[in-house]
């Protein structure tokens, strides 16, 4: 197996990739904790696939909330680009209905932020 396997989300203890029982007729490999137990469950083709998928990792929240900023940073730019030709051509409904839902996606992206 060339990658390495990451230590344990779970623990920090070591991973181990393990053959596991399969009623297909290839191999299947799954990567287990020793210590804890933990696993990520993907009956993978290959070693090299079960490590992959052991070492990805969810965005640290530090990391997601800075995405989730920028997706809201360029939606309020493009609302705003909208609102602004709408209320050029009288379309006020439209602008209203445009700062609406930025302010209801910042809402929802708050509440992103804040779940652990």
């Amino acid at each position: 197996m060339s990658e390495k396997l990451l230590p344990c989300p779970f623990c920090g203890d070591k991973g181990e990739i393990t053959e596991v029982d399969s009623y297909s007729m290839c191999r299947r490999y799954n990567v287990f904790c020793k210590e804890c137990g933990g696993n990520k469950y993907n009956d993978a083709c290959s070693e090299a696939e079960a490590a992959q998928t052991w070492n990805t990792r969810p965005l640290a929240r530090a990391e997601r909330n800075k995405v989730l900023d920028e997706v809201l940073r360029e939606f309020e730019a493009k609302a705003k680009a909208c609102c602004d030709i709408w209320e050029k051509q009288g379309l006020i409904t439209e602008a209203q209905h445009a700062r609406g839902v930025t302010l209801y996606l910042e809402e929802i992206i708050n509440r992103l932020k804040n779940e652990n």
